[in-house]
């Protein structure tokens, strides 16, 4: 249950993205080399990869859960290593791009949390 609770928390940050980012390519253009129509189908690729983890772990396939949270760590790291440092200052960020990078490391945060207690082998219960 928890894996299926990861998945929908992956599908939204991921889905925040993707409309964040086709927003930077329509209203920001080329304001920085990161907002461009190359490095947005460069992006493609990333969810589809992302996309594909959070199919299966929706369809509860075998070995999911260690993709899911694999997928969900390396965008921590990118995130806090990369994206924030270099991307980021290279935007000239506002108000939406901060919220948007904060929600999306924060659910991914998330979802690398619920799986790591889900292959822990944690369950949910209801109290009482």
């Amino acid at each position: 249950m928890l894996a299926l609770h990861a998945a929908w928390v992956l599908l939204v940050a991921f889905g925040l993205s993707f409309v964040y980012e086709t927003w930077r390519l329509l209203a920001r253009r080329e304001v920085s080399v990161h907002d461009t129509p190359a490095e947005w189908r460069k992006g493609l690729v990333i969810y589809a990869i992302a996309a594909a983890v959070i199919l299966a772990l929706f369809a509860g396939l075998p070995g999911s859960a260690w993709a899911g949270l694999a997928l969900s760590l390396a965008f921590v790291l990118i995130s806090t290593f990369y994206y924030n440092p270099v991307v980021m200052r290279d935007r000239s960020p506002g108000v939406v791009d901060w919220v948007e990078d904060i929600l999306f490391t924060g659910l991914i945060f998330v979802a690398a949390w619920i799986l790591a207690l889900h292959l822990l082998g944690f369950e949910l219960s209801r109290a009482g």
